[in-house]
């Protein structure tokens, strides 16, 4: 069979501008995932280096976000699992005792959930084809064979003939029609119930119906097995009944055969007696008339053959002739082959015409009616050897040809061993495979991102979720002091906007404005005097302000940064065209569950969310890159032409992983405005210009130099 092959991902690494759209839309189907699973049971995180599932949280491996056939994996895993988190009761599937209907429940609930997913988001499809084209491509798809054991077959046939026919993944088309051949060729007799079974599950609705498909499928594996092993018990029995058939035929052929011989002696000395009186007969009767000896030689004949009665010679005669020469010449025919009958007839009869005796004709007929009797035992026992010999070769031709086709039947033993299969007889499911090879991808992303940033402690991360935490209602005391700075930080935010307002100047001959500094060139021939300004309004800009409550900023450092982040909040508020959000990191548990706490979301007003969303307090560790990441991918989501995002941090955190997260920026657009509470220095931005505050007081001041000289619209 020809080998099926996947259409291979790209190859060759992607362009630069290629893989930031890419990095991009990861980052906001990423978000829009975790915003969708916010309240639900089940989410899914990608993080680390080591894969995981609880049965509602799925931990996806980090590997590098430049590498095509990683990024392959990773959304499709993301709407698989996402599928899985949305669609499967674990309860079901944790019930199940059987390996095989584990692995068959799983196969069939696969198909389910990914045809689910396929309906909710239509660019899933494509992201679980590409992950079947990575499976093909790395051999996490075996063709099958005849070699296979058979719970290998019935696993392969459902896993790719569903595929294909459910899903539509026509790269799986070879595998399936392969695996459909060897598994009828396997079970002749249960195959049609599996494929029924098979169409039937394109019309599960729960996991529930997964695993009613899949003991379906051993309930035939079971009734298969006891027709097999009925049917085997049969032919033992069978067997032993015809070899003792066998060996009572022989003996009645034997004592045929030994009576025929014995006959047949004592035929031949019979004969020789009779042949000594016929001549010594035809001695004493020499001078009859020759007529008359063949009038009574007939009649002698006839008396002979018809027993003695006279009357019915004429009607034996006719019977001789009519009904017995027919079989006899027959019979002669078959006779002459041996000794033949036909030629001693012909000669006798020139004897009699010659001066025969009757006695002699007598005795050569009767010798005649033995040898042809003799020749026609022969010829059926000859002709029945013939035809049983034919029907031997029929008989063994035709158990030839079924051997042929039942030769590849698996017997009652393969199928116990199917149906009692453990873990390590069956296939390993596609995406647990896919899983390890993640976990690899993200073993070697780590050493190169430790390599390439010097840092043997530095790990890649990937975005926080964010949402409202309920432990921060409250009106905090520092409120009235935010208030009061923030309308000399709106001043500031005015006017370094608003002069980043463009206007487009273009002079023609004719228009309503008259420019006068054009006037001087009408003398020299210049008629474009009139002018016309095209002015583009500011802003229109998104903002992001990310505020880190680590345990270092106890104290003054949280109150200052608290004032800082509301005043700027309130300030854009009343800038018509820029909208805002503002949160705080880390809440939860940083290590694996941490997340972004929404104080104020692009859709909320200060005054709703002012004394029930700030009250925060400095707690946790700095997890700075994963909280940026998370900041990032919610504010990529904005339609606003132009973002910024305000970090206020004291900096203490690994400069590794701010310095890819602030990469992470750069690719999706957005402007980074580092604000250091207490400090210059902050970890990551080495290279980039930021601005440090040792009290609230100073934040107009700083804003108003750093937007004049490093910010740009």
């Amino acid at each position: 069979m020809k080998n099926a092959t996947a259409e291979k991902p790209t190859a060759s690494k992607m362009s630069p501008a290629m893989l930031m759209r890419r990095q991009r839309a990861l980052i906001r189907k990423f978000t829009l995932l975790q915003a969708m699973n916010t309240g639900r049971a089940g989410v899914v995180q990608i993080q680390g280096t080591k894969a995981g599932t609880t049965g509602h949280s799925t931990v996806l491996p980090l590997g590098n976000m430049e590498d095509p056939e990683y990024l392959d994996m990773l959304e499709g895993m993301m709407d698989h699992e996402n599928g899985h988190c949305k669609h499967t009761d674990f309860s079901v599937w944790y019930s199940i005792r059987n390996k095989l209907v584990q692995q068959l429940t799983n196969i069939f609930e696969d198909v389910r959930i990914e045809k689910l997913v396929a309906r909710e988001y239509p660019g899933a499809k494509i992201n679980l084809l590409k992950l079947v084209q990575v499976a093909i491509k790395r051999g996490l798809f075996s063709q099958p064979s005849m070699e296979d054991d058979l719970v290998q077959l019935v696993q392969k046939y459902i896993l790719y003939f569903g595929r294909y026919q459910h899903l539509n993944q026509y790269h799986l088309r070879d595998y399936a029609l392969e695996a459909q051949s060897c598994l009828r060729l396997a079970l002749p007799n249960a195959f049609p119930k599996i494929e029924a079974i098979v169409a039937a599950s394109e019309s599960a609705s729960s996991t529930a119906d997964a695993l009613h498909y899949a003991e379906e499928v051993l309930k035939v594996l079971r009734d298969e097995q006891q027709e097999q092993e009925q049917q085997e018990q049969q032919n033992q029995e069978g067997g032993e009944g015809s070899d003792s058939d066998e060996n009572q035929e022989q003996d009645e052929q034997d004592q045929s055969s030994s009576s025929n011989n014995s006959q047949s002696d004592n035929n031949d000395q019979n004969d020789e007696k009779e042949q000594g009186e016929d001549n010594s007969e035809t001695d004493d009767s020499s001078n009859d008339d020759q007529s008359g000896d063949q009038n009574d030689k007939s009649d002698e004949n006839e008396d002979g053959q018809s027993g003695g009665s006279d009357d019915s010679n004429d009607d034996e005669e006719e019977d001789d002739q009519s009904g017995g020469s027919g079989s006899e010449s027959d019979d002669n025919e078959e006779g002459d082959q041996s000794g033949g009958s036909d030629s001693e007839s012909d000669d006798n009869e020139d004897g009699d015409q010659s001066g025969g005796s009757d006695s002699e004709s007598d005795d050569n007929e009767d010798g005649d009616q033995s040898g042809s009797s003799d020749s026609e035992s022969n010829g059926d026992e000859k002709g029945d050897q013939s035809e049983s010999s034919d029907s031997n070769s029929d008989s063994n031709s035709d158990d030839s040809t079924d051997g042929e086709d039942c030769s590849q039947q698996v017997s009652s033993e393969e199928i116990d061993k199917a149906i009692n299969a453990e873990e390590e007889d069956l296939m390993e499911d596609m995406h647990d495979a896919i899983r390890r090879m993640m976990e690899d991808k993200a073993e070697e992303n780590v050493k190169d991102f430790q390599e390439e940033h010097g840092d043997s402690y530095a790990t890649p991360t990937m975005a926080f979720s964010c949402r409202k935490s309920p432990c921060t209602q409250g009106m905090p005391p520092w409120m009235p002091q935010a208030r009061q700075l923030s309308q000399r930080v709106k001043t500031v935010l005015h006017s370094i906007l608003y002069d980043r307002n463009r206007v487009k100047r273009h002079y023609d001959n004719t228009g309503s404005d008259i420019c006068p500094g054009t006037l001087w060139g009408v003398s020299a021939g210049n008629s474009r005097v009139f002018q016309t300004e095209t002015i583009s309004k500011s802003p229109n800009t998104a903002f992001s302000i990310l505020v880190d409550r680590s345990g270092s900023m106890q104290g003054s450092e949280m109150e200052m940064a608290n004032v800082s982040a509301f005043a700027i909040a309130q300030a854009l508020e009343f800038i018509k065209g820029a909208e805002c959000e503002v949160m705080y990191y880390p809440f939860g548990d940083h290590y694996s569950n941490g997340y972004n706490h929404v104080a104020k979301s692009f859709t909320e007003r200060m005054s709703t969310v002012a004394n029930r969303s700030f009250n925060v307090d400095a707690d946790n560790g700095t997890p700075t890159a994963e909280a940026l990441q998370g900041a990032t991918a919610s504010l990529g989501l904005r339609k606003e032409p132009r973002k910024v995002l305000f970090l206020i941090t004291d900096g203490r955190t690994s400069g590794a992983t701010v310095q890819a997260a602030l990469r992470e920026c750069d690719v999706m657009g957005i402007t980074v405005i580092g604000v250091g509470i207490g400090t210059g220095e902050l970890a990551g931005f080495e290279h980039r210009p930021c601005f440090a505050i040792n009290s609230a007081n100073e934040l107009s001041t700083a804003l108003f130099n750093y937007l004049k000289t490093h910010y740009r619209g």
